[in-house]
């Protein structure tokens, strides 16, 4: 009767675009930064609202040490490095999905030269700039 129930589903859904099938993020700051965030593997929704509680915004977040992150409720080694390698890649412009990191890596530490965290800065302010619009 399950199988039956997930083929007629198929069935009604498989000329169906995708856009309409997934599910779509609304514009408020809270759930854009949700989006942003769980995209990075083992964070979850509670750790946005920890995140913003403790940071206050998306631009404190990305540069926030990983001491500082680690401090925060339910964040160990490996999510504080995951979320930190994520916020020191370059983020997508346009389509596919809007907001998701690129493939490319670079490396996220604090002997980082003083041109890379200032480029790193004005990323993050451009992306907090467009997350508060």
């Amino acid at each position: 009767a399950e199988a039956a129930r997930y083929l007629e589903t198929y069935k009604v859904l498989e000329s169906k675009p995708a856009d309409l099938l997934r599910g779509r993020v609304d514009d408020d700051f809270l759930s854009r930064v949700t989006a942003t965030l769980t995209a990075v593997r083992p964070v979850n929704k509670t750790d946005v609202i920890t995140l913003l509680a403790t940071f206050g915004s998306l631009r404190d977040i990305a540069e926030a040490s990983p001491d500082d992150l680690a401090l925060c409720p339910g964040f160990g080694d490996r999510k504080v490095q995951r979320l930190l390698k994520a916020c020191s890649q370059p983020f997508r412009k346009g389509g596919g999905g809007g907001g998701g990191v690129a493939s490319s890596t670079t490396v996220h530490s604090s002997a980082a030269s003083a041109g890379a965290k200032a480029s790193q800065a004005a990323e993050s302010r451009r992306i907090s700039a467009a997350y508060s619009t």
